[in-house]
């Protein structure tokens, strides 16, 4: 399982372009930044993953790797959802700074910076060290932040709502095989 975040150049998946990519094996967070390695790079980045991918927010990052990059993933968990499938509605921020503070009690060293940050990405310049910085946050404990989320699913027997499969309503909800 490797937790995935890219940083783009605007919010359309089909005019906008990934600049950066990162992806953290439970270890170590490696970074793909366009500037360096080129579309290809980034392409080979991620086609080289095998088994379960965790994203916050799925639907975004996954429309950018697939328009950009023709990339599609068999196994995607969304840690957005699943928090939202927990929080049935309550008024809560499902964001990512939100859900590691609630969810495990840790701070996002970018999170007052954040939307400064993410509007500062480009295609042609190599990050800067409070961007790196950024990048590698957003990764470094999804797959923690997975874990948990999916104790507590279980837990309330909410099992059969995951991100991939049929979509119903706002979540996307299959049965487990």
């Amino acid at each position: 399982m490797v937790g995935i975040d890219i940083e783009t150049n605007g919010l359309n998946p089909r005019s906008d372009k990934i600049a950066v990519i990162c992806i953290h094996d439970g270890k170590t967070s490696t970074v793909y930044q366009r500037c360096k390695v080129g579309q290809d790079g980034l392409r080979k980045a991620v086609e080289n993953i095998r088994g379960p991918v965790v994203f916050h927010n799925a639907k975004f990052d996954t429309a950018f790797i697939k328009e950009d990059l023709g990339v599609t993933f068999d196994k995607v968990h969304c840690t957005y959802i699943m928090s939202k499938v927990l929080q049935n509605g309550k008024d809560f921020s499902n964001s990512l700074v939100n859900c590691l503070y609630y969810y495990l009690g840790i701070t996002h060293p970018a999170s007052q910076d954040k939307k400064e940050l993410q509007k500062s990405f480009s295609l042609k310049r190599p990050l800067d060290e409070k961007q790196h910085g950024y990048v590698v946050a957003d990764t470094e404990h999804l797959i923690q932040l997975y874990n948990k989320l999916n104790e507590l699913i279980e837990r309330n027997g909410l099992t059969k709502c995951i991100v991939t499969g049929k979509q119903i309503g706002r979540a996307s909800c299959r049965e487990r095989v």
